[in-house]
């Protein structure tokens, strides 16, 4: 660099200018500017590589060979994720993507950025099916949730639930919000199907939902009434129990677990529950016919 600094400055212009011309001829090229050690280079990589990208100067077979794209340090990865967001919009394929989103396994934060983006320009130009499949294999589960609710509130329902059933939902969410996102997707897909009388679809978003709101009375008896209503009268009292120990003064839920008890030949229990039901509302009609039934 001293030697450089010597030259005269008439010399350094020139050089420079043939520096600008070359790398003009040479179509923005990443594999020709990604390799250099020179720090000015470096440090521009970003910036130039972000030029094509807004102009979207090339298809992915002149910008970009990810085989050899330096992905060791921040600066590289970020001209890579660049450089990859516009290829996506020149048709990038699936398989090369995915490629690419492995040799970012350092940087998850860029993971996720190039995943959402890939999946954006995907869903809205109709490659659904890779929209979903890499949303569901590369972004975290709380980016997920945000992805899934989106498309619900956009009345994708398929596509959302699709998300969804990729996430390992036996986990609580940690996060309040995201959460609260997952819960109202789950919990509107649950009451439709139990509507609809589909019973063993249910059961999936009902059992989901006690596990992310374990303390929730309603959602145990909502799993319990698919449970009754699919004949699985053991797990079902299993859940009305759950029920009423969160809510022990319920009479709707000590109800419907007498019927069961009574359905399983537990009639010495359903009497005890219903005793207590009578003796608080003694005129209550549902009690009444089932206690005739323990005679």
């Amino acid at each position: 660099m001293n030697w450089f600094a010597s030259v005269n400055p008439k010399k350094r212009l020139s050089f420079w200018i043939v520096a600008i011309i070359l790398f003009a001829l040479s179509g923005f090229r990443i594999t020709q500017i990604a390799l250099p050690n020179n720090l000015f280079m470096v440090k521009q990589l970003p910036l130039l590589v972000d030029t094509s990208y807004s102009k979207e100067l090339k298809p992915l077979e002149t910008v970009l060979i990810i085989d050899l794209m330096p992905c060791d340090t921040k600066i590289y990865s970020s001209a890579c994720l660049h450089t990859l967001m516009a290829s996506i919009n020149s048709g990038l394929p699936l398989d090369q993507l995915s490629i690419y989103l492995e040799k970012l396994n350092d940087y998850p934060d860029q993971q996720v950025i190039l995943a959402s983006y890939a999946g954006e320009i995907w869903y809205r130009t109709d490659r659904k099916s890779d929209a979903l499949a890499v949303w569901q294999n590369w972004l975290t589960p709380y980016h997920k949730i945000d992805e899934a609710n989106r498309l619900y509130q956009a009345g994708q329902v398929e596509d959302a639930l699709e998300i969804v059933n990729s996430l390992d939902l036996e986990t609580r969410i940690e996060s309040d919000l995201r959460r609260r996102d997952l819960n109202r997707i789950i919990i509107d897909m649950a009451v439709k199907l139990t509507d609809a009388g589909l019973n063993d679809m249910a059961e999936n978003y009902w059992y989901w939902a006690t596990i992310q709101y374990p303390d929730r009375p309603s959602y145990a008896f909502s799993l319990g009434l698919t449970l009754y209503n699919q004949g699985r009268l053991e797990e079902a009292a299993h859940q009305f129990e759950n029920a009423i120990s969160l809510n022990p003064k319920s009479i709707s839920y000590q109800i419907r677990l007498a019927q069961t008890l009574i359905r399983l030949d537990r009639k010495d229990e359903a009497r005890v529950l219903l005793d207590g039901i009578l003796e608080i509302e003694p005129e209550n009609e549902i009690a009444n016919e089932l206690y005739s039934q323990l005679n």
